[in-house]
């Protein structure tokens, strides 16, 4: 191999295929990753939101970008929720659905 070839080589770390990551994820990020979801993420209106969670429940997010990009986030997020709970880190609570609050 010549000093020009042996040049292109490089080494960087990576994940290993099929791993699964465990982390301790802060209750900030996990809010961030949700206002992102229903914030920030270009819906048009309601009934656009609604088509998109169609388009994942019948198997059309590979095809479409947005459902693809939504669907990776709320996996994520339901990721987080799973892990929560099976640890002991959620609790019930009471929202007023009208004001949007939280009911002590």
């Amino acid at each position: 191999m010549s000093e020009q070839q042996e040049s292109k080589i490089i080494e960087r770390e990576i994940l290993k295929e099929n791993a699964t990551v465990k982390l301790d994820l802060p209750l900030a990020y996990y809010l961030r990753i949700n206002q992102f979801l229903f914030e920030f993420f270009p819906f048009r209106d309601e009934k656009h939101l609604g088509e998109i969670l169609t388009k994942i429940a019948e198997g059309q997010d590979e095809t479409d970008a947005e459902a693809y990009h939504f669907r990776t986030l709320l996996s994520l997020q339901l990721l987080i929720e799973e892990a929560a709970k099976a640890q002991g880190l959620t609790e019930i609570v009471k929202i007023d659905t009208e004001k949007g609050e939280r009911i002590p």
